[in-house]
């Protein structure tokens, strides 16, 4: 039923459809498609791909290394004599849909 609503809305609205139904993904970049609310496909493959927009989310995650810097602070040892503790943190994305689904914003949740 909600693929059928689509093709409809998108003859009835045929030039807001062949316009607007583009999705570009840059190198290092996926996208994955939900339409009405469904996980559909995830596009990996770099350029301009047409989905139909009526219906369509597009949730796009980068694949490429990030890294985060983890700020000083002081923790005491088992002795309480002061640490001071710093780090660099770098990750990537090697799910995408994990990623898009199952936590609300990914790239928040690496950081918490």
């Amino acid at each position: 039923m909600p693929q059928l609503l689509s093709l409809i809305l998108g003859i009835v609205f045929f030039p807001i459809t062949l316009f607007l139904s583009w999705l570009v993904v840059h190198p290092q970049e996926e996208a994955v498609v939900l339409i009405w609310g469904r996980y559909t496909k995830l596009v990996r493959t770099p350029g301009l791909t047409w989905i139909n927009v009526f219906g369509r989310k597009i949730i796009k995650i980068s694949t490429k290394k990030q890294a985060i810097d983890i700020p000083r602070s002081v923790v005491a040892d088992g002795n309480g004599n002061p640490i001071l503790v710093a780090g660099v943190v770098t990750f990537h994305f090697v799910d995408s849909v994990k990623a898009a689904l199952e936590v609300e914003n990914a790239g928040s949740f690496v950081k918490t």
